[in-house]
């Protein structure tokens, strides 16, 4: 399940009840796409994880830490002069959007009281981690600088006014009733949409991944691939109560994250904030927090991707040595068969030159006795 706009809302949701009030201690940057807070409050320790990883984008309390570089990098210092020591006030979610917003109070240089917000865009490979002023909303850095040369829509640079990433406007489910949600299917109807259910769920309500938008079609009993134009009034209401009822879930915190693993393989393979209706994988464990079952996923997702990042590198490697040692083995056949050769026009030379007597001008051929061996005679070919 990717890490969509619902699946980031019960991340928040529980980040809502730790971090408030905590105090920022440290900050890490092990590589070129990831942040660590570690912030204290009450003698509880949290590290909180942002992630802009084109693949594994992401935010979420963690216990799976990756080493840190010995100097840390020109961003992170950045961060540490500017939040360290400073304290989080909130942390909310753009609606059912993949961007969270931290807002963080601490003082200047001089002492004065100032508040800076952390925006972290989960985008896939447009995700982003931009701190900036709350006076002026410019920005301060970010994680990844983007100028109108690589994004004709707009700039993240030091200095720049913070815009919004381009956002197309979709239904807020959290927001909206059983009756806001049958006027928009049957406007659906009415323009003869010929989109499947997925798919329309997918393009009419935010926060939802092409994979979670299949899931509410499962839950209704409907294939996700019918057209609008062919459902019925029962399959209609059917769509409409289980979208309540995952209204009514996120709005009350009633999560029950899961993560499945490959049979086999024991390599992790989705999870989501409900059961995946129609995996039929190894549950790993579903009663933990949704911060939980994230780290656990992405922690044993990396390490099963390193892991095999090694293994076809070590199977790279020895094919490429096997390759080799073939060729140095054709090469050194080659070379014992031509020693075999000059071995037996040796001995040739050695018994022709001790019977020289015993051969007869005009003779194609001549046999001899072998003096390393009496016994054996030895068949000479001569040049006539």
């Amino acid at each position: 399940m990717p890490f969509d706009g619902i699946t980031l809302y019960g991340v928040v949701q529980e980040l809502k009840e730790c971090l408030p009030g905590t105090k920022i201690n440290k900050i890490y940057q092990p590589n070129n796409h990831e942040i660590n807070l570690f912030v204290r409050n009450n003698h509880q320790e949290y590290k909180l994880l942002l992630s802009v990883d084109p693949i594994n984008c992401r935010i979420h309390f963690t216990n799976n830490l990756e080493a840190n570089p010995s100097s840390p990098p020109m961003f992170c210092m950045l961060l540490r002069k500017y939040l360290t020591g400073g304290k989080i006030d909130s942390i909310s979610q753009l609606g059912l959007e993949r961007i969270v917003e931290i807002v963080v109070q601490n003082t200047d240089e001089f002492l004065q009281p100032i508040e800076y917000k952390l925006i972290i865009e989960i985008m896939g490979k447009h995700s982003n981690i931009i701190l900036l002023n709350s006076k002026n909303n410019k920005v301060i850095d970010s994680i990844k600088r983007i100028s109108f040369n690589v994004n004709r829509h707009r700039e993240v640079l030091p200095g720049e006014p913070y815009v919004n990433p381009p956002i197309v406007y979709k239904t807020n489910l959290l927001t909206v009733d059983a009756n806001n949600i049958r006027t928009i299917i049957e406007e659906a109807n009415k323009t003869k949409n010929n989109k499947t259910l997925s798919r329309w769920i997918l393009d009419k309500f935010a926060g939802f991944s092409g994979v979670s938008a299949q899931q509410v079609a499962l839950m209704a009993g409907i294939d996700h691939v019918t057209p609008m134009t062919e459902l019925e009034d029962s399959d209609i209401s059917k769509i409409i109560q289980v979208l309540i009822e995952l209204k009514e879930n996120l709005l009350t915190s009633c999560f029950t994250p899961c993560v499945y693993n490959h049979y086999k393989k024991k390599e992790p393979l989705d999870f989501w904030l409900f059961p995946i209706i129609g995996l039929n994988y190894h549950k790993v464990f579903s009663d933990v927090s949704v911060n939980t079952a994230v780290d656990y996923f992405f922690n044993k997702k990396r390490k099963a991707s390193a892991l095999n990042i090694a293994k076809h590198h070590l199977e790279s490697q020895i094919t490429k040595h096997l390759k080799k040692q073939k060729k140095n083995l054709g090469f050194l056949e080659e070379k014992f068969k031509t020693t075999l050769e000059s071995q037996k026009y040796r001995l040739w030379g050695e018994i022709l030159s001790a019977n020289l007597y015993k051969i007869k001008p005009g003779q194609s051929h001549v046999k001899l006795t072998n003096f390393y061996k009496p016994s054996e005679e030895v068949l000479i070919p001569l040049n006539e």
